[in-house]
């Protein structure tokens, strides 16, 4: 995520401030460096998510996204734009025409970049579905979602304090599965570049739980994802102590999965094919088998797909 308003000049050329570009070249080399897909995008800016100013702006937001592209233009391909970051007061005429542009101003650079585009309402699936969303012609197009479903349960201040009957999974893989049909019909694959949950739930509540259903479900239509990881409220990596809320680690590379129906298994995942109870000689071994599998069930092994941001 990178904001770019009080490192842009405000009025013509929109020139970048070079040490400010020199400093988000160094952050992406170092994820780059480490064979990471990176996503670099418009966060937080918002001087052009406003119909009444939308306009006057619009020639800035060009302007910062044909330096970025040409900056970064002989980067790894592991390193993605994505446009803007959670739209939400702009109107759907106005959205169009800044991913439409957007797309178009850094093909002039990056002819076979991935670029991300989204939709309003925060990046929401259910926006994108409406029918609202115009896609430009470009054979080299995501589309990036944000979801922390449902909101009463995972936000800082909940009136919904438990999450995992049968209801709650059924609401999670409904607007999933709806989300990934929309996905193959108009070939434009999904990033899920947001979801978590706070910590004023807790294992109790089903804050693990939550996050071990969701890395099922996305793993099940093979989505690329990103856990959010705000240092606060929804920290799951500690930056001071250097350590992991290391339930939501496990479950997010699909460590401790849950058997639909059956309660929880305390799983550690192997090879494909290896067969429950099995020591491959792997650090982890398939332990145990969830129960209404039966001793017949072959693992199927997670791997890590998943990051924080």
């Amino acid at each position: 995520p990178v904001r770019w308003d009080k490192h842009t000049g405000q009025s013509s050329p929109y020139t970048i401030d070079p040490k400010w570009m020199s400093r988000v070249e160094e952050v992406v080399g170092w994820s780059l460096k480490r064979e990471f897909p990176t996503v670099m995008n418009v966060h937080h800016d918002d001087w052009l998510d406003d119909p009444n100013s939308f306009e006057s702006q619009f020639p800035r937001f060009v302007a910062i996204w044909q330096q970025v592209a040409e900056h970064f233009q002989s980067a790894e391909d592991d390193l993605v734009f994505e446009c803007f970051n959670e739209p939400h007061k702009m109107t759907a005429d106005q959205l169009n025409r800044m991913n439409a542009a957007c797309v178009s101003t850094i093909r002039k650079s990056n002819p076979h970049r991935i670029i991300m585009i989204s939709g309003l309402s925060w990046d929401s699936p259910q926006w994108i579905q409406s029918g609202k969303l115009q896609i430009p012609q470009d054979d080299k197009l995501m589309v990036h979602i944000h979801s922390y479903d449902p909101w009463s349960y995972c936000n800082d201040n909940p009136t919904q304090h438990s999450w995992g009957s049968a209801a709650d999974r059924a609401a999670m893989t409904g607007w999933i599965e709806q989300m990934d049909a929309w996905s193959k019909r108009y070939g434009l694959p999904v990033y899920y570049g947001e979801f978590g949950v706070t910590h004023k739930q807790s294992p109790s509540t089903g804050r693990v739980t939550w996050y071990q259903a969701r890395q099922q479900a996305i793993a099940k239509v093979g989505w690329a994802a990103a856990a959010w990881d705000d240092c606060g409220d929804f920290k799951i990596f500690d930056r001071d102590s250097h350590t992991w809320d290391q339930a939501v680690a496990d479950a997010l590379v699909g460590k401790g999965s849950s058997c639909p129906g059956q309660g929880s298994c305390a799983c550690d995942w192997t090879k494909e094919g290896a067969q429950c109870g099995e020591d491959d000689g792997s650090e982890c071994f398939c332990k145990c088998c969830c129960p209404y599998k039966g001793t017949d069930y072959q693992c199927k092994w997670q791997p890590g797909f998943l990051a924080t941001v």
